[in-house]
C-alpha cells in the first residue's frame, strides 16, 4: 500500500481506471479489515488520491483564471481605442432604436 501512496502523491502516470480500482479496493479494506495497521494503510492511500485530485483542479482553476485575466487584459486594450469605442457607440445606436 505504501507503494501506491508514493506512487500516488508523486503523480506517477497511473491510468483512470487503474485509480479507480485501488481506490475501490482501499475503502473494501477500510470498510472491512478488522486489523488497524491496515486500516489506516489504505486510509492514507485514500488520502493521498484525493489530495493530488485537489491540487490538480486547483491548477485547473488558476489555469483558467489566469486566461480570463488575459483576456480582460485584452479586452480593456482593445476598449482604449478610438475606432473601436465609435465602432461600438454606432452599434450601440442602432440596436436601441426600435424596430422599423
Amino acid at each position: 500500500m505504501q507503494m501506491i501512496a508514493t506512487a500516488l502523491k508523486n503523480r506517477w502516470n497511473i491510468s483512470e481506471s487503474t485509480k479507480a480500482l485501488v481506490q475501490r479496493k482501499m475503502r473494501n479494506i477500510v470498510a472491512s479489515s478488522l486489523i488497524a495497521r491496515n486500516c489506516i494503510a489504505a486510509a492514507r492511500v485514500l488520502v493521498a488520491a484525493d489530495s493530488v485530485d485537489a491540487r490538480r483542479e486547483g491548477n485547473d482553476i488558476a489555469e483558467e483564471s489566469n486566461e480570463i485575466s488575459q483576456a480582460t487584459a485584452i479586452m480593456r486594450e482593445t476598449m482604449r481605442l478610438p475606432a473601436i469605442r465609435e465602432s461600438l457607440a454606432k452599434m450601440s445606436d442602432e440596436l436601441c432604436q426600435p424596430p422599423k
